[in-house]
């Protein structure tokens, strides 16, 4: 048989466990790839989409390990999904695990993840909206370095050596976890979304281009290990678990800031044994530096101004088994 198919005008089209199918082109009369369509078509690796195409359906791609690179039309709303309970957890499975790289074609940005399955209905979605952090991080869930990359003219987002922006470069909204070592951050940045960096492992140094970064979301850098060294001068606002879990973090500048979220330096081990909270801060968490109670760390001492207000989180409920250590607070 050709190793090459055209697939024949449809609007579904299915071609499950064919070992003969090495490339597809799809006709624009294609609208629809249903549900395992080409499930473990083992040596497919090259996919032409229809430029007509609104939906995948779920495990499209399922076992397609040459599969490395796949290009979504501008045409393309849903993706659908069958989550399946994966290592404690929820796992919705879209594309296949080798893949490397996908590009998102035209300008519009309209797809939609749907998950079929009663967890959605009983509160366990793993995806909750589009173009998020979570969004690019699960969708594209790969055992390989996946890269995302948008079209120039895109409406909503850019994106720079796999890091997504939105469009004018302002806010930072995903680097992908497998960014490793320095990061230079573009000058036009002023925010980094919620998550940004999340769990980017091999992360080591964040620099700033420019002075103008002031907002750090929720988890934005949530248990980046590596990190040791970021400028945080400029910033005025770090959100809830922004570094929760930098280990390797031994010192940081808040020259400027104002506001520090509940658990912001949270298991943070390894800052020196006093911190200085500047009169610029207006508020901040009574568990901004805490640490779990079987944890070694130095932090001893915050200096906290007199003028600076210290919020007990709604949560604190959480703490109050003992599970928590905070360190001790003098006034300046």
């Amino acid at each position: 048989m050709d190793t090459e198919y055209e697939i024949r005008p449809a609007s579904v089209v299915k071609y499950v466990f064919n070992r003969n199918l090495r490339h597809v082109i799809m006709p624009d009369t294609v609208t629809v790839i249903g549900e395992s369509a080409f499930d473990h078509c083992i040596f497919l690796n090259s996919v032409k989409l229809s430029n007509t195409l609104e939906e995948i359906g779920s495990y499209a791609f399922k076992g397609c390990k040459e599969m490395r690179e796949i290009s979504l039309p501008d045409s393309l709303e849903r993706l659908i999904a069958q989550q399946q309970y994966y290592y404690h957890r929820y796992r919705a499975n879209f594309f296949p695990d080798n893949l490397e790289r996908v590009n998102f074609l035209g300008t519009r940005c309209r797809l939609q993840p749907i998950i079929t399955n009663r967890a959605w209905k009983s509160g366990w979605p793993d995806i909750t909206e589009p173009y998020t952090t979570k969004f690019f991080s699960e969708i594209f869930r790969s055992g390989k370095d996946v890269t995302i990359t948008f079209e120039a003219g895109n409406e909503r987002f850019s994106s720079e050596s796999g890091v997504i922006f939105n469009k004018d470069k302002t806010e930072l909204i995903y680097c992908p976890k497998w960014k490793s070592g320095v990061y230079t951050v573009p000058k036009t940045v002023v925010r980094f979304g919620r998550e940004a960096f999340a769990e980017c492992g091999g992360l080591t140094r964040v620099i700033f281009s420019g002075s103008a970064v002031t907002d750090i979301g929720d988890k934005a850098f949530f248990y980046c290990k590596a990190l040791w060294d970021i400028d945080l001068r400029s910033i005025k606002h770090i959100g809830d678990k922004a570094f929760t879990g930098c280990k390797a973090l031994t010192r940081i500048n808040l020259h400027s800031v104002e506001h520090i979220g509940n658990e912001a330096f949270s298991d943070c081990t390894a800052l020196g044994s006093t911190i200085t909270i500047p009169r610029s801060c207006r508020c901040m968490s009574s568990f901004a530096f805490s640490h779990w109670k079987r944890l070694t760390t130095s932090l001893e001492t915050l200096r906290v101004s007199q003028d600076t207000k210290i919020i007990r989180p709604d949560n604190i409920f959480l703490h109050s088994w003992g599970t928590a250590s905070v360190p001790r607070i003098d006034r300046y």
